[in-house]
């Protein structure tokens, strides 16, 4: 399905270069390469398969305990031998623990331990597990994995996430080793210093703070993968930190625009989970029909918005052609990003499905209220990181 283009390679080399000309006074591209924020760890795309033996059965009792237990990451070092690291364990998430038998899971390392290894420079990192046993649980893990890589794909402010064969062992009970898919997530200060920004908690965001491509851009992707599941401007019903489903970043000087980095796309159609539903602000029915939620503020950047997902269009549908996503589930994700595109490249299909159904405003938890950012269009932003040719 690939067209003919540049490679993945010669676009991510193009993109950093106008990135850094654009922001030349940001740390992100003052000291470029491998492992500049963080572990050379998410700088691979190979799947990395891993042991974790921690007291399994005793998380599974009772997950939202949230106890940090005590646990053995095992994992194949690059001289081939089996290398070990002590970990510390526990549940993480909310939803997903009602809804699934298997917990999301966050791993904390031992700094002094990780010198040397692929975890170098990490403290504690989110893993995204398998939500229940089955192929069809496995290709939902994979399938979200290759979201954020798509993400990845059009922006670089975005979450690095690395693939994992995982084998989970009970360290104290009799239990019967489960294999499964999983993927590590990058530390959300390692991913705001790597594109010279930093973390921002609040309540509320006001559009007129957010910067305006990236918003865009996150906008149009969210209508790419069919998610409902996010708000770029409020919290979660019942949560006091925005956003929902969006980590907030500042820049490092006053004077930027705010950036809300997207996670948690497993409510997205082209996933299609069985347990997903639709935001019931979002006015559809099914996980799959796909709405733009977009605000009519931003229509003036969709057209930019839409030339960026073109050109990376060859490398983005080749993510979700096979690589271990099982065929039916590889080829429904693949046709409805493909169906994006038949959308996109059509202007009256462009009318119909996102400036007709752009929003006036944001809705959410709480109407957001104004927050203390400069909106001086000198500043340093992201802003023009969508109008390159």
């Amino acid at each position: 399905m690939a067209r003919p283009g540049s490679s993945t390679s010669v676009l991510a080399a193009t993109l950093c270069a106008a990135f850094c000309a654009l922001l030349w006074a940001l740390p992100a591209c003052a000291s470029p390469g491998p492992g500049s924020h963080g572990s050379p760890l998410f700088d691979e795309h190979t799947e990395l398969a891993v042991v974790l033996k921690y007291p399994v059965r005793r998380m599974l009792r009772d997950p939202r305990a949230k106890e940090e237990l005590a646990g053995m990451l095992h994992y194949q070092g690059p001289d081939g031998r089996e290398a070990s690291l002590s970990i510390k364990v526990r549940a993480r998430g909310n939803t997903r623990l009602d809804l699934c038998d298997f917990p999301p899971l966050r791993l904390e390392f031992d700094p002094a331990q990780t010198a040397g290894t692929p975890f170098a420079g990490e403290k504690h990192l989110k893993l995204v597990t398998h939500c229940r046993p089955g192929n069809r649980y496995a290709d939902y893990v994979r399938l979200e994995q290759r979201i954020y890589r798509a993400y990845g794909l059009i922006t670089p402010a975005s979450f690095k996430t690395r693939a994992l064969a995982v084998t989970y062992v009970d360290s104290v009970e009799r239990m019967v080793p489960v294999a499964a898919p999983a993927f590590l997530m990058e530390d959300g200060d390692d991913m705001a210093g790597r594109i010279g920004m930093r973390e921002a908690r609040m309540s509320v965001l006001n559009p007129a703070d957010v910067d305006p491509v990236q918003t865009g851009l996150m906008e149009l992707f969210q209508f790419m993968i069919g998610n409902t599941d996010w708000s770029a401007y409020a919290p979660k019903d019942g949560s006091k930190e925005c956003c929902h489903n969006g980590h907030v970043l500042r820049p490092v000087r006053d004077g930027g625009k705010f950036v809300v980095v997207p996670f948690d796309f497993d409510y997205a159609g082209l996933i299609d989970a069985e347990y997903a539903a639709v935001s019931r602000a979002a006015g559809v029915r099914r996980v799959r029909q796909r709405i733009y939620r977009g605000l009519c503020a931003h229509n003036d950047q969709v057209p930019a918005s839409i030339r960026r997902f073109q050109e990376v269009r060859p490398q983005l549908e080749a993510l979700f052609e096979g690589g271990g996503i099982g065929k039916v589930a590889s080829h429904r994700a693949l046709v409805y990003v493909q169906e994006f595109y038949g959308i996109i490249g059509d202007a009256t299909e462009v009318q119909r499905w996102i400036y007709d159904y752009c929003r006036p405003g944001p809705t959410g938890a709480s109407a957001p209220m104004a927050v203390a950012a400069s909106a001086d269009p000198a500043s340093l932003t992201f802003s023009s990181l969508g109008r390159m040719p």
